[in-house]
């Protein structure tokens, strides 16, 4: 009876380090896959320990080859999921200052004015966009507002005294539409009682 005692050999991928948003899984961004040799032939499996918070940590990646009598030779590679570019300000495009035709502080509400702040490159982010409004009356217009936009990323933010990245919007509310008489008018007479 032949019997194959001898373990396979599996060779090492180096570890590797890749940006947020790359899919760790996918063994063609992480350095491919092993090569295995074995007097009876091989099959290379692999499972991955650890986590990432916010897009970021280390994978563990345990690769394993079993030739057909059970037998398994393993290797590690760890891989570092980074983000050196991480979300700023500079990412933010802000709406710009508005005066729209109107005198209600509805007439204004962001999604009716599809004025709100835009962002980009969130991979390795979680991001809150908030808004608070001041109204003041001014001469020459319904009103005006002052909406402080208030953006964070909870990733990197002290949840006990979170930083927000600010910024004020300008939205005068002018009413430019002349009144509109709904019905028409009628003539009355009136009597005075003292004919006068």
């Amino acid at each position: 009876k032949v019997q194959d005692k001898k373990n396979p050999i599996i060779e090492d991928i180096p570890d590797v380090t890749i940006e947020c948003g790359v899919n760790y899984q996918d063994t063609t961004k992480t350095g491919g896959r092993p090569t295995a040799i074995d007097n009876c032939g091989v099959t290379i499996t692999f499972t991955d320990a650890g986590s990432l918070t916010c897009g970021q940590g280390k994978i563990t990646r345990t690769w394993r080859a079993t030739d057909p009598q059970g037998n398994i030779a393993t290797s590690t590679q760890v891989i570092t999921v980074q983000d050196s570019d991480p979300f700023g300000e500079d990412d933010i495009t802000w709406p710009a200052d508005l005066e729209i035709n109107g005198c209600t502080q509805n007439d204004a509400k962001p999604d009716l004015l599809n004025s709100k702040p835009t962002y980009v490159n969130s991979d390795c982010a979680d991001i809150a966009i908030s808004w608070e409004d001041e109204f003041f009356s001014v001469p020459g217009a319904c009103l005006k507002i002052i909406r402080t936009w208030r953006v964070i990323n909870w990733c990197n933010a002290n949840t006990q005294n979170p930083a927000y990245i600010i910024h004020k919007q300008k939205i005068t509310n002018k009413n430019s539409t002349s009144p509109v008489f709904v019905s028409g008018c009628t003539n009355r007479t009136i009597n005075s009682p003292e004919n006068d």
